[in-house]
């Protein structure tokens, strides 16, 4: 005879920590609000967290399930983060995660705007944006244009247009020479200002030759560092080629033509390609997605699907184009106008690697009916959990009644809340362990009332929040991470073995936490001969040697010296110059290097017989 049917799978597990028990009671009496409910116990199975903002309350939650994963031995699939909304809480989620060595799996996705190769992309389309309404030139700001020039993401051996037989050419060390040149000639924006300062710079003579201004007193030479003569020349040329490479389709045209044109720019996926569809010939393409994909497996994966969203948008508008039938032509703002949009209000998803396992990171809403053995809730403040409801002022309540009760169209009610639902479906994902935190403060420092969920948690259940603060330590077992466990030692100097177990697993952050800690203290006791604290007695030979009695001084140099040693240090010796952020006007040295042009002018007039005659 056939052997019996296996016997059916036992029922799936009720939760059982004191707050699920409790509100389930509560939810099922429709008194989740009546102060009538009685009281229960608790045994540790559940916590409430009050932290100082948003980014604290995420490392006391991430720490939480840390220590479920190490200390209760759950899987990383066995837990979760949820929150109203994560979208506030996502930058300091994927902060701490990666801190704390975490792999995490947001349900939202990220945004498509927070790419790195994404940004690098629509900045690079700005660039050559009109100027001005009376400008049609590109705008071409310093800033952008040398991002672009020392952005990973392309590859600038791409020719300028089809036919063209020598290739842009940017090379790693181009971007400095470029910048410094920049920044010499005081370039702000605007393809006049480029050229200006690169015409004016590859016409004068390059170092060691006749009239490099080596003679000129400190005033008036041209840093080394700047490109001129023939380096200055070639920088040009290769300037050149690339706004020839990023001239867009002129005039208006059709969605389909710029996209096409855009597609050619990012390049094709060499991992798409197959012995049928082989990878197309594109020597224009600044093969972006075969630049991102040669820079590493996580990498890869973070901005290949981002480009892969990306195409999806621009298929979008094509299709949306085609599908109004619409014969309408648009500008190239225009068109980068429709795509920044359209990027801002997308967010895109990383591959899911079934074999890697990760912590769950979602809305309260879409983890509806997925179990947990320990699940962590942010947010539970006023106006976040419950969230902030309001009626639809183009579409009030009573019209959607109307609508419903005269033709039958029936449609949601925005000011008929399910939050309590969604709250009672929150708290009970947790079989065995929850966390509920929330934040005492708002985003501009005032202080943030609790959710009234919260407070009736503090009447459901005997428990008392622990209240976080901004200089709360952590305890040296609690520590989540080598920063976090290298700053509770600080505080905790007395635990011996444990130090010595950081010295043997990690001897180089050991050594560098005492060196610093070393030079701090020699800094702050203004120990004599201390190299810390400004004592140079060691580079008496190289400061006799440099500044020799023959040595010209300029007044300049003399006032650093007087003003401050250390200044002219850092300026004179080391070679180090401020970065200072070109802007409209002249600079004090420039306003300087015309009074005293004007002035030697005038005195060297032949009309001034008598220079100490100011008539």
């Amino acid at each position: 005879p056939p052997p019996p049917p296996p016997p059916p799978p036992p029922p799936t597990a009720t939760p059982t920590h004191p707050l699920s028990s409790a509100a389930s009671d509560v939810y099922k009496r429709q008194s989740l609000f009546r102060g009538d409910a009685a009281k229960v116990g608790n045994d540790g199975a559940l916590e409430l967290v009050e932290a100082p903002d948003r980014a604290a309350e995420v490392r006391a939650a991430l720490r939480w399930l840390k220590a479920r994963v190490v200390e209760d031995e759950m899987q990383l699939g066995d837990v979760a983060l949820l929150a109203r909304s994560v979208a506030p809480y996502r930058p300091f989620i994927l902060q701490t995660a990666g801190e704390f060595a975490m792999p995490v799996r947001l349900v939202d996705g990220l945004p498509l705007r927070s790419n790195p190769a994404i940004t690098a992309l629509l900045d690079l389309l700005r660039l050559v944006l009109p100027a001005a309404e009376t400008d049609p030139g590109p705008a071409l700001p310093r800033r952008m244009v040398i991002e672009a020039w020392r952005s990973p993401s392309f590859d600038w051996s791409a020719l300028p247009p089809a036919g063209a037989t020598e290739p842009v050419g940017i090379r790693a060390k181009d971007a400095d020479l470029l910048d410094t040149a920049a920044r010499w000639g005081r370039v702000i924006s605007g393809l006049g200002q480029w050229d200006k300062v690169l015409n004016a710079l590859a016409a004068l003579p390059g170092p060691d030759e006749p009239g490099d201004g080596r003679d000129q007193d400190d005033e008036r030479r041209i840093p080394a560092a700047v490109p001129r003569g023939l380096a200055a020349n070639s920088l040009r040329a290769r300037f050149r080629r690339f706004l020839q490479r990023l001239a867009p389709p002129e005039g208006e045209r059709s969605y389909r033509e710029f996209v096409g044109w855009l597609e050619t720019l990012v390049g094709a996926d060499p991992a798409a390609t197959s012995a049928r569809y082989p990878l197309p010939d594109e020597p224009t393409s600044l093969k972006m997605v075969e630049r991102v994909r040669a820079a590493g497996d996580e990498i890869a994966d973070r901005d290949v699907a981002a480009l892969l969203a990306l195409k999806d948008i621009l298929r979008g508008l094509v299709w949306a184009e085609q599908a109004l039938d619409a014969d309408q032509t648009v500008t190239y703002p225009r068109f980068c106008e429709e795509l920044a949009g359209a990027v801002d209000a997308v967010t895109y998803q990383l591959p899911h690697h079934p074999e890697r396992e990760e912590i769950l990171v979602a809305d309260v809403i879409q983890a509806r009916g997925v179990a947990f053995r320990a699940v962590a809730v942010l947010g539970l403040a006023e106006g976040e959990f419950p969230a902030a409801i309001g009626e639809d002022p183009f579409l009030r309540d009573a019209d959607r009644r109307r609508l419903d009760g005269e033709f039958g169209l029936r449609l949601d009610i925005p000011t008929e809340s399910a939050e309590a639902e969604f709250f009672y479906e929150t708290v009970t994902r947790a079989r065995e362990r929850l966390l509920l935190t929330r934040p005492r403060l708002a985003e501009n420092g005032a202080p943030w009332q609790a959710s009234p969920y919260w407070e009736q948690v503090r009447r459901l259940v005997r428990i008392k929040p622990q209240s976080l603060t901004s200089e709360s330590p952590v305890p040296p077992e609690e520590a989540a991470s080598w920063p976090e466990l290298l700053e509770s030692l600080a505080r905790h100097p007395g635990d011996a073995p444990l130090r010595d177990w950081v010295r043997q697993s990690q001897p180089g952050r050991q050594e560098a936490l005492e060196s610093a800690v070393q030079v701090l203290h020699l800094r702050q006791s203004r120990a004599a001969g201390s190299p810390y604290d400004g004592d140079l007695i060691g580079l008496a030979g190289e400061f006799a040697h440099r500044f020799a009695a023959d040595q010209p001084w300029s007044a300049s140099r003399l006032e650093s010296y007087r003003a401050c040693p250390f200044f002219f240090f850092a300026g004179n010796v080391l070679n180090l110059e401020p970065r200072e952020e070109p802007a409209e006007g002249l600079d004090a040295r420039q306003l300087g290097n015309t009074y005293h042009l004007i002035l030697e002018k005038v005195y060297q007039a032949p009309s001034v017989s008598d220079p100490t005659d100011l008539d």
